[in-house]
C-alpha cells in the first residue's frame, strides 16, 4: 500500500485509525508514487504491515472503491482507479472505434450469445412480435483488465443470424450491422439513467452492492427506418462520463 517512507498509525490520536490509513493512501497516490492501475497491498499485508485488524483495512478499500479512488478486479486485487474516461454517446459509431478515436484501446470478453425470446422492450423498440426469435449478445469491456462496461446487443433473429459466426471479440457490430442489411446506420434513440448496480452489475464490474450504474438504453435505425438493433449498456460510473453534443437547429451525439 505505502512505497514511500514507512509511517506508523498513531493509536494514541484523536483520528480514528481507518482515517488515518485512508489519508496515508490518498497521500500516496496525490504524491505520484502510486499511479493509476497500480497494484496495493493486500488487506493482510497493510493488517499486519501496520497492526491493524483486516476488517479496518477492508473498511479503507470499500470507502474508496465506492468514491472510485480504488478498482478491485477478481482473483488480482485492488488498484487505484484509472482516470474516468468520458464517452460520446452514439449508435452510430462503433464503440471500439470511439474508443480507439480517443486513445484507449479496451478488450472485450464474450459473455453469452443466444437466441432467444425478446424481452417486451425489446420487442417493442424492434416492432417484432413479443414471441418472434432475436440473437442476445452480452459482452464485457475492459481497460487494462478492469471492466468497466457490459453491453447487451438484441437483434432479430433470422435476419442477423450470421452474427452467431461474427468474431464478435474483436469485429465491431456497428460494422457487421451495416455489412448484413446493406444499409448505413442513420438514427439511433438513446435514453439515460443512473441505477444501483445489481447482482450482475456487482459481479461483473466488481462494484459494491448498489454501486451507481450508468445505463443507456437505445435503438438504432438503417436509413429506411427500419429498427435493426436495441442495446443495453451499464457503465462503472466510477470510471466513465457519458457525454453528449448539440447544435441549434439538429441533434448530435
Amino acid at each position: 500500500m505505502m512505497r514511500g517512507t514507512v509511517k506508523a498509525i498513531a493509536k494514541d490520536r484523536p483520528i480514528p485509525i481507518h482515517q488515518q490509513l485512508e489519508e496515508m493512501l490518498l497521500e500516496e497516490i496525490a504524491s505520484g508514487r502510486l499511479k493509476p492501475g497500480d497494484q496495493v497491498f493486500s488487506e493482510h499485508h497493510v493488517a499486519k504491515r501496520y497492526e491493524v485488524s483486516r476488517t479496518t483495512v477492508r473498511s479503507v478499500y470499500d470507502r474508496l472503491v465506492t468514491r472510485g479512488v480504488l478498482t478491485r478486479s477478481a482473483g488480482k486485487g485492488t488498484f487505484v482507479a484509472l482516470p474516468a474516461m468520458t464517452e460520446n454517446i452514439s449508435l452510430l459509431v462503433g464503440f471500439s472505434q470511439k474508443m480507439n478515436a480517443a486513445g484507449v484501446s479496451p478488450t472485450t470478453r464474450i459473455l453469452a450469445v443466444n437466441v432467444t425470446q425478446p424481452s417486451a422492450e425489446a420487442a417493442t423498440a424492434l416492432q417484432i412480435d413479443s414471441t418472434a426469435k432475436i440473437v442476445e449478445v452480452e459482452r464485457l469491456r475492459l481497460l487494462r483488465d478492469v471492466p468497466f462496461v457490459i453491453h447487451t446487443a438484441v437483434l432479430p433473429y433470422p435476419r442477423f443470424e450470421s452474427v452467431l459466426d461474427y468474431d464478435l471479440e474483436r469485429g465491431r457490430m456497428t460494422e457487421y450491422l451495416q455489412t448484413a442489411t446493406g444499409f448505413n446506420l442513420d438514427r439511433a434513440e438513446e435514453t439515460i439513467l443512473a441505477c444501483p448496480a445489481g447482482v450482475q452489475e456487482t459481479r461483473l464490474l466488481q462494484i459494491p452492492e448498489n454501486y451507481p450504474v450508468l445505463i443507456v438504453r437505445g435503438t438504432t435505425y438503417t436509413t429506411d427506418g427500419l429498427p435493426v438493433r436495441y442495446s443495453i449498456a451499464r457503465y462503472h460510473a466510477g470510471i466513465v462520463r457519458l457525454r453528449t453534443t448539440q447544435e441549434r437547429g439538429r441533434d448530435r451525439p
